[in-house]
């Protein structure tokens, strides 16, 4: 199995930051960490902010991953931060896609082309209830450097 990073046009980038914007959301709801009021909005924000210039934003770079056939199995986008230093915003695989090997194969691919452009490290945020991405990031050799948690407290009568 093969699987090439193709820049993202224009186009695609309107369609993702839509989907992606709204996979956040949800995400930040079901973390706990947004109301699902304000989600979508603050998603949408943060999406602006980071990429005021849509794929033309300098410093970031957003890829469909493609696989023998041509069809995209995911997405996956990298902001260079500071000296030496890449972060990962977002990466997903397709679920049609999923447990093949193509999200192991991209974040491989990513570390050999860090590795050739003098890249030190290379970060990324992950959900705590997404067990299968923290698999895959721990088998690949990503180490936890931060741990957030919370104690739901119930509000008394």
């Amino acid at each position: 199995m093969t699987l090439t990073l193709h820049s993202m046009s224009p186009t695609r980038f309107a369609a993702y930051v839509q989907a992606s914007s709204l996979d956040y959301a949800a995400q930040n709801v079901r973390a706990g960490r947004w109301s699902a009021e304000e989600a979508e909005a603050r998603a949408a924000a943060d999406y602006a902010q980071l990429l005021p210039q849509g794929v033309e934003t300098p410093g970031h770079h957003l890829y469909l991953l493609l696989d023998d056939a041509g069809q995209e199995a995911g997405v996956l986008w990298y902001a260079e931060r500071g000296e030496g230093e890449w972060f990962i915003y977002d990466f997903a695989v397709h679920p049609p896609f999923q447990g093949q090997g193509y999200g192991q194969r991209a974040l491989e691919s990513l570390r050999e082309l860090a590795q050739r452009q003098g890249v030190r490290s290379i970060g990324l945020h992950v959900f705590g209830h997404n067990d299968r991405a923290r698999r895959l990031y721990e088998r690949l050799g990503f180490e936890t450097v931060s741990v957030l948690m919370r104690l739901a407290v119930p509000l008394s009568p």
